[in-house]
């Protein structure tokens, strides 16, 4: 697995160093920067090893060489976006299709059990789970109950769970748990030119009618939208369940690598940045890995 990732990696560096100059690929623009909130917080992936009771921390690189594969093949990409609140079952881990109500429930608002279905908090859950146990080496059922989902997702009776605090499951539980850093911005030019921006991380896009920021992600809101960005630090691409037409429109929607656009019509945005930059993260504690589950971790689907 390892091997083929590394593989992978040095493809995509090889084919985005004949695709453009130097100076487009090191853009060290810093125009319309923000100020990173809670300075003194964790990292993204400082949080994910708070989670899991800190015996496993993911890299930015481990992070990185997982989506860079696995957004290549059919095995997330593709899958109908759900509007329902529990999908979270790609076409390649159809999972959630285990008895007719789990069915009923994960597709009541797109998505079937040939193809699968996804929300943008059950992709991003799925894909950091499926990250943390290939390259952690723990199963699937034990790293999933560290990235966070839907607050009520755990109640569903699924046999996977996702991570809950004491305060509650959401995404905004977890970030103030855990005293996550972010940046924020009001546009998406802004975003994109800040400078801030690296593989890997973590954007929520903010309903306009929750608020901005993230006060607004703090408001409940259906139209709030999470993805994965995939650029270069200023290109606008990232890896989402949900429009890829453009914001608020919702036809053909699917898991998929384009453009970042909103549920709502116009949005804020929130970066959690996943790793420090600089490599000053504070040493894991030395545990001894469980082995390997042969069955839970995703296999790479080997077609387009």
């Amino acid at each position: 697995m390892f091997k083929n990732l590394k593989k992978a990696a040095a493809i995509m560096v090889a084919a985005a160093l004949l695709a453009g100059p130097a100076s487009e690929l090191f853009n060290l623009s810093v125009a319309n920067s923000a100020d990173l909130q809670r300075p003194g917080g964790k990292y993204f992936n400082e949080a994910l090893s708070a989670a899991s009771g800190n015996i496993y921390k993911e890299s930015r690189k481990d992070w990185v060489d997982f989506i860079s594969l696995y957004s290549l093949y059919g095995y997330y990409k593709g899958t109908p976006f759900s509007g329902g609140l529990y999908a979270a079952s790609p076409a390649g881990d159809r999972w959630q299709f285990d008895t007719d109500a789990h069915a009923q429930l994960v597709t009541a608002d797109g998505g079937n059990a040939e193809k699968g279905c996804m929300t943008s908090t059950g992709f991003v859950w799925h894909a950091l789970s499926a990250s943390l146990s290939l390259n952690g080496g723990y199963g699937f059922e034990t790293t999933c109950q560290w990235v966070p989902n839907i607050g009520s997702f755990n109640d569903q009776g699924f046999a996977r769970k996702a991570w809950k605090g004491d305060n509650g499951g959401r995404w905004y539980n977890f970030l103030t748990d855990y005293q996550v850093c972010y940046y924020e911005f009001s546009t998406k030019s802004e975003m994109l030119s800040s400078g801030k921006l690296h593989k890997g991380d973590i954007i929520w896009t903010v309903d306009s009618a929750a608020g901005t920021g993230m006060d607004g992600l703090s408001v409940p809101a259906d139209n709030h939208h999470l993805g994965i960005y995939m650029g270069d630090g200023s290109s606008d691409s990232w890896w989402q369940s949900g429009p890829v037409n453009g914001d608020g429109d919702l036809t053909g929607a699917a898991n998929s690598v384009n453009p970042i656009y909103g549920i709502s019509a116009t949005s804020s945005y929130v970066v959690l940045p996943f790793a420090r930059e600089d490599g000053a993260q504070p040493p894991v504690q030395e545990t001894t890995a469980p082995p390997v589950q042969e069955t839970t971790a995703p296999p790479v689907q080997e077609t387009t």
